[in-house]
């Protein structure tokens, strides 16, 4: 799986690869009021997807505040790893 985001309306760059175990998607459970996307995924192989809606997936936490940390701390932790790829992708066009 490829996640891709628009440089331009026709073009569309790859940012990073999504492998066996990964998340992508949680964009919509982090603003839920306005359900933006923040990238496209691309399969390049048959894959087996699992999927959560974002208000499901609220109501859970607000039931279960623990699961709802440790989901959220997951979260943050994905979203560090991807800031820190874009940022040395960043690098290496501008240099």
């Amino acid at each position: 799986m490829r996640l891709e985001i628009d440089k331009k309306h026709t073009t569309r760059i790859s940012i990073n690869d999504i492998i066996q175990g990964m998340i992508f998607g949680f964009s919509a459970l982090v603003d839920t009021e306005k359900k933006n996307y923040t990238t496209y995924a691309k399969a390049l192989t048959d894959v087996k997807l699992y999927k959560w809606e974002a208000l499901d997936l609220e109501t859970l936490f607000n039931q279960d505040f623990e699961i709802g940390f440790l989901f959220m701390k997951r979260i943050a932790k994905i979203i560090k790893t991807r800031l820190q790829n874009r940022n040395v992708q960043f690098l290496d066009i501008y240099k």
